[in-house]
C-alpha cells in the first residue's frame, strides 16, 4: 500500500495535481482546457473526456458581467431565467454539474451554446428596455463577445465551405 501511495504521489506531482484521499474520481474529467480572451474578457473553455464542450461557470458568469466572485448555480440560474430564458433551458439540461479539472479541483460546467444564448438574451433584453439600470453594464461585454463569436463563426463557415480548414494554421481562428 505504501509503494502504491508513493507511486500515485509521484504521478500526481509530475502532472501538477494535488492528491487528496477524497479526490472525486467519479466526476467527468476535463481533458482539454484553455482561455478564450476577448479584450479584457477571459473565459475558461473546457472539453470533457466524453467530448462535451463548454465553460467553467465562474468564468462564464464573470465574462458576461455577473458581479459575484463565486456565483452558485442557483443564483446564476435566476439571472438566466430573468434575462436569457433560452440559456436557462441549456443550463438546466447541462450535465454534469461538477467536473474534475486537471489541477485536481472541481468546477461547475456549462455547455457549449449557452454563451450565445446569454449574450443574445442580454442584448435583446437591453433593446426591449427590460434590463434593470444596475444590469446595463453587461451590454457592452455581451456585444464584444457576440462580435467575436460572429467573426470567428463567419471565418469558420468560409473555411468549411471552401475546404481551407485543412490548410490554415491550427490557431488561425
Amino acid at each position: 500500500a505504501q509503494s502504491a501511495t508513493i507511486c500515485l504521489t509521484s504521478v500526481l506531482a509530475v502532472s501538477n495535481l494535488q492528491w487528496s484521499p477524497f479526490m472525486p474520481s467519479d466526476l467527468p474529467r476535463v481533458t482539454h482546457y484553455g482561455p478564450i480572451i476577448i479584450g479584457d474578457i477571459n473565459l475558461e473553455a473546457v472539453v470533457l473526456a466524453d467530448g462535451s464542450r463548454g465553460y467553467v461557470l465562474r468564468q462564464l458568469a464573470q465574462a458576461v458581467g455577473f458581479l459575484e466572485k463565486r456565483p452558485t448555480r442557483r443564483r446564476f440560474g435566476h439571472f438566466l431565467a430573468e434575462i436569457a430564458p433560452n440559456a436557462m433551458n441549456l443550463f438546466e439540461q447541462s450535465a454534469p454539474e461538477s467536473i474534475l479539472m486537471p489541477s485536481g479541483g472541481t468546477a461547475s460546467f456549462t455547455p457549449v451554446g449557452i454563451l450565445t444564448e446569454i449574450v443574445s438574451g442580454v442584448i435583446e433584453a437591453g433593446c426591449a428596455g427590460k434590463l434593470h439600470h444596475k444590469q446595463l453594464h453587461i451590454i457592452p461585454r455581451c456585444m464584444a463577445i457576440l462580435k467575436a463569436l460572429v467573426k470567428t463563426g463567419e471565418a469558420a463557415l468560409i473555411d468549411e465551405a471552401t475546404g481551407y480548414q485543412h490548410h490554415r494554421a491550427p490557431d488561425a481562428l
